[in-house]
Formats: structure tokens, sequence, C-alpha cells
């Protein structure tokens, strides 16, 4: 039979790193094409900007300290769920805490620089957005 078929599905996995390595691992090696549905114009890890951008050296080195690595493969773009960093060719998994850290100095770094330019409504509009049921 040389007929082709195309067949499209989602996959969620749950399991440990190496676990999660090897299955990442194989896909790169078939014949199939991964994608991550949002945000359209994929970024590594969805920030608008990265965090290495925003946060000092320090301050990520203190973050990423003693968290889960994963090694980047290419072909294979985005759908980790779980709190992360990505760190040149690294995927750094986060725990909660550190991964609030992270956002609450990025979001204010950002808020800061959006107040320093934009209109009052604006910014505060920016700020509204974060505040679930918010009108």
């Amino acid at each position: 039979m040389d007929e082709k078929i195309t067949f499209r599905t989602e996959i969620e996995f749950k399991g440990s790193i190496p676990e999660f390595e090897k299955v990442v691992a194989s896909l790169a090696e078939l014949p199939i094409r991964v994608r991550v549905e949002w945000p359209p114009d994929h970024t590594a890890g969805c920030w608008p900007i990265g965090p290495e951008e925003i946060l000092s050296p320090r301050v990520l080195g203190k973050v990423t300290e003693g968290m889960a690595r994963i090694k980047i493969v290419r072909g294979i773009k985005g759908g980790i769920r779980d709190p992360h960093l990505h760190i040149k060719d690294e995927v750094v998994l986060l725990d909660r805490t550190r991964f609030k850290e992270v956002v609450g100095q990025v979001a204010m770094e950002l808020g800061g620089r959006l107040a320093e330019r934009a209109e009052y409504v604006e910014t505060v509009g920016a700020i509204l957005n974060l505040v679930p049921g918010a009108k």
C-alpha cells in the first residue's frame, strides 16, 4: 500500500523528566511536525520579552539554582505547561514560589516601563487585565 495519510491529535504527556526526554527525542526522529497552537507567533517560553533581558544574571541564577533542567530539542517548539524558563539551550523547570518571584519581578519592570511612556488609562488598563473578573 503506497497511500499517504495525515493524522492529527493532541498528546498530553505526564511523567518524569527522563521519560519526557526519551519521548521528545523519539518525536524529533519521526516524520511529524510538532506545533503549539498558542501563541500564534510562538516565542520561546511565550514571554513577550525574555526574562533574561529584564532580570540580572544574579537573580536568574538564584531562581534557577537546583531546579530540574531539560536540554532543548530542536524541532520541538513548546508545549510545556509547568512553570519554566528558557535559559540558553535548556528549559529550567521552576517551583511555584520561584515562578511567582520571576513573574512578579518581570511584571514590575514592564509595568514601570509602561508607566514611563504611556497614558494613565493604558497603564492602569494593563494592571486591570491582571485582575480576574475586573471590569
